[in-house]
């Protein structure tokens, strides 16, 4: 498939961004310009210190870039006031993170359930029900009751990436989600977000420094000092 049949979702034009620690400025991300096609799983790599968190956060509307255009669907999201950022990651994405940020006195269908109701997607059955189908499709649907403290880190990983997808944004950005879980697991997860990002039709960006993790991406955007060094597409990935 070429990429001229394919529609950008997510573009960056020249985004920099710096912060000022005490008296020194440091510069995170220098002149970054990509585009990320709709439907992709694409894998940021680099090392500490590269940038893929930054990267990550510009995108998701956490922060704002120096100076730069970032747009998402056609929409220029740089221009956007607080307001509209908050509403914008409300909607339109979903955060997995490296730490499972669980409510512990919650069940893990109560805590994809919580999302939703903050969302105003709704109450009572229809939550529960979307609550439960999603915790199904991660593979939980036999420890729907259980608590946090009950549940193994896959397993707390796979709850919190059921509440990511639950509101079923277009974008879903994952921050090392495999950082707190041993090798065979992070491979499972790994695959599991394809997997369900494929069948409901979401983009998914994955910051990772796992080297092993690679073979499961579309395509893989490595930086190293705030610039791009490369950016490749498997063999047999999405664009064969």
């Amino acid at each position: 498939m070429s990429t001229s049949s394919l529609v950008p979702l997510v573009v960056l034009e020249d985004v920099w961004k710096s912060y000022e620690l005490g008296e020194v400025t440091i510069t995170v991300l220098k002149g970054i310009n990509l585009s990320i096609y709709s439907g992709e799983f694409v894998m940021v790599m680099g090392p500490s210190g590269s940038g893929k968190s930054t990267l990550l956060s510009l995108i998701g509307g956490l922060e704002k870039p120096d100076r730069g255009t970032i747009r998402i669907v056609g929409e220029n999201i740089t221009r956007y006031s607080n307001g509209k950022l908050k509403d914008y990651r409300r909607r339109q994405v979903g955060f997995v993170f490296q730490f499972y940020s669980l409510v512990p006195t919650l069940t893990a269908l109560e805590n994809v359930s919580m999302m939703l109701e903050l969302l105003g997607k709704g109450s009572g059955k229809k939550v529960e029900t979307i609550s439960r189908q999603m915790l199904e499709l991660v593979g939980l649907g036999h420890r729907l009751q259980n608590y946090p403290s009950q549940l193994s880190g896959g397993e707390r990983q796979r709850v919190a990436i059921a509440r990511a997808l639950a509101k079923q944004p277009p974008l879903l950005l994952c921050d090392e989600p495999t950082g707190q879980l041993d090798a065979k697991t992070g491979q499972e997860i790994t695959e599991l977000i394809r997997i369900v990002t494929k069948r409901l039709q979401m983009t998914t960006i994955m910051v990772t420094h796992d080297v092993s993790l690679m073979r499961h991406a579309d395509r893989v955007v490595q930086l190293r000092d705030g610039i791009i060094v490369s950016d490749l597409r498997p063999q047999g990935g999405f664009y064969s």
